[in-house]
């Protein structure tokens, strides 16, 4: 006599096959690098709906150095001159100070990420760090 399994049970059993397999394909692929960093491992517990916490793992969109990638800018370089990551803005550019943010170390990134990924104040804050950006890529092209 056969049993057939629970809902419950294939939808865990499912999830795990899936999850193993994304991080799989995760530590094997070569892109992603600045997302490696922040979350080395996929986490579905950590599911992001705010634009400006996706620029923030990826160091994509509005950055200097993400526009300079694709030729849209000429140099990867700030205003200010230092190199216009997300790091730059994020914790040393002069037109962001009002909104800096300590770096952390290696080691606690991923735990520091995902503190503040839910942390409001640091989603406002990371807003105006992007709008900032913005203003400076659009000053940027304009040269």
């Amino acid at each position: 006599m056969s049993i057939p399994a629970l809902y419950s049970y294939l939808k865990r059993v499912c999830k795990e096959f899936l999850m193993n397999e994304w991080n799989s394909f995760w530590k094997n692929s070569t892109t992603g690098k600045h997302t490696k960093e922040n979350l080395p491992l996929e986490n579905l517990d950590l599911l992001i709906s705010n634009k400006n916490v996706i620029y923030l793992l990826t160091n994509h969109l509005p950055f200097p150095a993400y526009l300079c990638r694709f030729k849209i800018l000429n140099n990867p370089d700030c205003l200010c001159g230092e190199h216009g990551d997300v790091d730059h803005y994020l914790t040393s550019c002069m037109y962001t100070k009002d909104y800096h943010l300590l770096q952390p170390a290696v080691a606690a990134r991923t735990h520091w990420t995902r503190k503040l990924c839910k942390n409001y104040s640091f989603l406002n804050r990371l807003k105006s760090i992007c709008e900032i950006s913005r203003k400076i890529c659009d000053d940027l092209l304009r040269l």
